[in-house]
């Protein structure tokens, strides 16, 4: 789940009451493995409060992924539809 070509992961403000319940070392922990995961699809071992905020981070993680390759692909074919339509005349 490689993804170097992905400009970045989103945080949403939706998740700042599972954040509140985190210390400062935890909350550290839990945005590296943010990156970690939305970079190199590296999944971490959490337990505890750190295992039940991932598991509602995960899920947004994957979805904003499978938007941006939608977006990717429906932007592709656009450019290549005004390609052809451009290497007709």
């Amino acid at each position: 789940m490689s993804n170097h070509n992905r400009p970045g992961v989103m945080f949403y403000f939706e998740l700042r009451p599972c954040l509140k319940r985190l210390s400062l070392a935890e909350k550290g922990a839990l945005f590296e493995a943010i990156l970690d995961y939305g970079q190199d699809g590296v999944l971490p071992e959490f337990t505890g409060l750190l295992a039940v905020a991932w598991d509602f981070i995960q899920p947004r993680i994957d979805q904003d992924r499978q938007r941006y390759e939608q977006l990717c692909l429906q932007r592709r074919a656009a450019a290549m539809k005004r390609w052809d339509a451009h290497a007709c005349k």
